[in-house]
């Protein structure tokens, strides 16, 4: 198991200016929290102290953004916005599938007994696949029109480096119990547009089992 300490996509604002033609465009990123996801690990020694780990890691991602699109010139010597606005939102799901490969080194020999900790470092991939994108548009004064789509990500395969620190607990009938944290810095954005910015530093906590 695994569980994020950072929402994957942040709650964001954005607002931006045009002068030719006149158009100011207010965007805001609202994501849905799904900060836990699963997997499975798999460990060969390749030394006494070293172990290459791959692991295989599913998340969820969902996130809305509304887009106001304001047309025109506002008076500033008037109350009323004389702008016509139209009207975007985007609802977005997705799954993410990590993939981070990593050397371990343990403080102590896999001959040896007793509880230890290790240090890991190596590479990661990111795969992001079951995009589903709800698009709603409404025009000044006019009815919400909906269309179900898939929204185009910036990257649909990421790379990152990945580093941790764990421990290796050992209980009296063998079952190893792996708790650690690690920290990936994704070398990308799966999505980027306006106020959407996936993250690219990503912190968690990870406990597996062994036997």
């Amino acid at each position: 198991m695994t569980v994020l300490g950072l929402k994957p996509i942040p709650e964001k604002e954005v607002t931006q200016v045009f002068s030719s033609p006149a158009l100011e465009v207010r965007s805001k990123t609202i994501p849905t929290s799904h900060l836990v996801g699963g997997g499975f690990t798999v460990q060969l020694a390749i030394l006494r102290k070293l172990a290459l780990c791959a692991s295989v890691f599913y998340r969820k991602v969902e996130y809305q953004d509304a887009t106001v699109l304001l047309a025109g010139v506002d008076n500033p010597k008037t109350e009323t916005d004389e702008r016509r606005g139209t009207n975007l939102t985007d609802k977005t799901r997705a799954r993410y599938w990590d993939i981070p490969i990593l050397v371990r080194y343990y403080n102590l020999g896999r001959h040896e007994e007793g509880n230890r900790w290790f240090f890991e470092l190596g590479p990661a991939l990111r795969y992001v696949r079951g995009i589903r994108s709800t698009l709603g548009t409404q025009p000044p004064g006019g009815e919400v029109t909906t269309v179900e789509t898939s929204v185009t990500p910036s990257k649909r395969e990421l790379r990152g480096a990945t580093a941790g620190f764990g421990v290796q607990l050992i209980d009296p009938v063998g079952v190893r119990v792996v708790p650690e944290v690690r920290y990936t810095r994704w070398f990308g954005n799966v999505f980027a547009n306006r106020a959407t910015q996936a993250r690219r530093d990503q912190l968690e906590a990870l406990i597996s089992l062994a036997f």
